[in-house]
């Protein structure tokens, strides 16, 4: 799965649409988190027909978590970009991905991916956590 999503997210930076569409489940669609506003739902052919006009100059996973269960994986990605806007859109910075694999027909596949920026490091989370553990 690791090298899968690795080779999804090239054909991404290259805006192979034939390639980065042979990743994808029928059903794939992206979810977009935007403060203040309702989640945004991308489907497929939308995503497709934007992907040319996605101009990256500087992409990098900084982590990667894979689990899988069966014939379903999500993967979590932290990734750093500079880009163009996209429509106006600020696609630069930390995000936040995970995207959820289906195992069909012998193959794996992208059924949705989930994007958000990161959250701010203030406290370290897992100290938080502990903390709020300590003070029961």
């Amino acid at each position: 799965i690791e090298n899968m999503e690795r080779l999804w997210n090239d054909a991404i930076l290259r805006r192979d649409v034939d390639s980065a569409a042979s990743f994808q489940a029928s059903e794939f669609r992206l979810v977009i988190g935007v403060e203040g506003q309702s989640l945004q739902v991308i489907p497929k052919e939308l995503w497709l027909s934007a992907l040319p006009r996605y101009v990256i100059h500087d992409h990098e996973i900084t982590d990667m978590h894979v689990s899988i269960w069966n014939d379903l994986a999500v993967v979590t990605l932290a990734i750093t970009q500079a880009a163009e806007p996209l429509n106006g859109r600020d696609i630069s910075g930390n995000f936040l991905i995970t995207d959820i694999w289906v195992f069909r027909n012998e193959k794996w596949l992208v059924a949705e991916r989930h994007s958000s920026r990161q959250e701010k490091a203030s406290v370290a989370v897992r100290e938080a956590f502990q903390a709020f553990d300590r003070g029961r």
